[in-house]
């Protein structure tokens, strides 16, 4: 099994750093602060733009008519860059006020995912949610804890899906604009090294996924659900990845601070930063939604 060593690519203080996306059309790299309610996008220029919420941020995806499709505690939302606007797309889950959005991805057919949890974490209260490119939105999961980590496989035959507490993968049988999605099989991650959290898809097909309380990144085979390599953190609470840079072979990483001890911030003081890892394999170009 190979190892690697993650390096500090954005020195900052995120409380709870979620959701990096690699826009290659912009060579921006953007990813969210869910507590502290802020998007941030790192410009080519090494310029950092962010953006303010009155509400938590689950995620934000670009989309193909330059705005971003976000979720926030109360809904999912058109975010217009330029203006600052949001317009309100959905806002399935009026009954559960304390639930919020999560993570969320689009995928290669243009459909973005997304999913709700709890705010204080409780058990089977979320969903997963697909918005199709015509913006209807669909539930097609329910009784779910923490939704997290989405991947497909680039042949879009295969979904894979994170719901972190089960500490598996889950792997649907997929197929482009669906609203269905059909399991295929699941496998379990590697306990030893905490909860898996978001994730990323190479060219080869294997999966890049962010371990939370595991200080890494484990590269899983999805077939065998066997660990061929780990990228070691100097964080603790390793929350997502994503493939970006000219070529798409280096991997960016967000990390957390949040309910860390005193003594954990003093031993690792980097948590919250953005890492990256150079590695030699690459990924899939990101989809805007629509």
């Amino acid at each position: 099994m190979g190892f690697m060593r993650a390096e500090v690519y954005k020195l900052s203080s995120n409380t709870l750093g979620e959701g990096p996306v690699w826009d290659h059309r912009s060579e921006e790299l953007l990813w969210v602060d869910i507590d502290e309610q802020k998007l941030y996008i790192l410009k080519k220029s090494k310029e950092l733009e962010i953006h303010e919420f009155e509400e938590k941020i689950g995620f934000a995806c670009p989309a193909s008519n330059g705005n971003y499709i976000i979720g926030l505690a109360n809904g999912i939302y058109e975010y217009n860059r330029q203006t600052r606007s949001a317009a309100l797309l959905h806002h399935p889950e009026t009954d559960k006020t304390n639930n919020r959005w999560n993570d969320g991805k689009c995928c290669p057919d243009g459909a973005l995912w997304g999913g709700t949890m709890s705010q204080d974490e409780k058990l089977n209260q979320g969903a997963l949610y697909q918005l199709s490119t015509h913006k209807k939105l669909t539930k097609v999961l329910g009784k779910v804890s923490i939704s997290n980590g989405l991947a497909w496989h680039k042949d879009l035959n295969k979904m894979y899906y994170i719901d972190s507490p089960t500490q598996t993968i889950q792997v649907f049988d997929y197929k482009p604009g669906c609203e269905v999605i059909t399991k295929s099989h699941e496998f379990a991650t590697d306990k030893s090294l905490g909860y898996p959290d978001g994730m990323s898809i190479d060219e080869d097909g294997m999966l890049w996924v962010a371990q939370w309380d595991g200080y890494c990144i484990a590269r899983y085979h999805p077939g065998t659900g066997q660990m061929i390599t780990k990228i070691d953190v100097p964080a603790p609470r390793v929350t997502s990845c994503c493939f970006g840079g000219k070529d798409l072979s280096r991997l960016f990483i967000t990390t957390a601070r949040t309910r860390l001890s005193s003594e954990a911030l003093e031993k690792y003081p980097l948590s919250g930063s953005v890492f990256v890892a150079d590695t030699n394999t690459k990924g899939l170009v990101m989809t805007p939604f629509g």
